[in-house]
């Protein structure tokens, strides 16, 4: 089974798992696409499971879906060099707020 690694650089081409380099453009486009490789179908399922356990009072649930994006809320959280710890406490209440009023489709 060819497996086509991400490229580091773009001017480097992704390599199969004999390292030789023999990714085709469409096998490049996929993998970007979908890195996990199983056509997202799996994936998005158990986010939607997660997200509606979430939504219907599971804290579990929640704690998992704010773990996920605790980089990010800590990232937003810089303000000028310096951690604002106000404005990481509001986006962590604006997270779950959002979350519980997330409409899935």
């Amino acid at each position: 089974m060819l497996v086509c690694k991400p490229a580091q650089h773009s001017r480097y081409r992704p390599k199969d798992e004999s390292g030789t380099g023999n990714c085709s453009l469409a096998q490049e486009k996929r993998l970007a696409e979908n890195p996990q490789g199983n056509g997202g179908k799996y994936l998005m399922g158990a986010y939607i499971d997660l997200l509606k356990a979430a939504q219907s009072g599971d804290t579990a649930a929640a704690t998992v879906l704010y773990e996920q994006y605790q980089p990010l809320i800590k990232k937003l959280s810089w303000h000028d060099g310096i951690f604002d710890m106000d404005l990481y406490q509001t986006l962590s209440v604006a997270f779950l707020v959002a979350l519980s009023k997330f409409e899935i489709r």
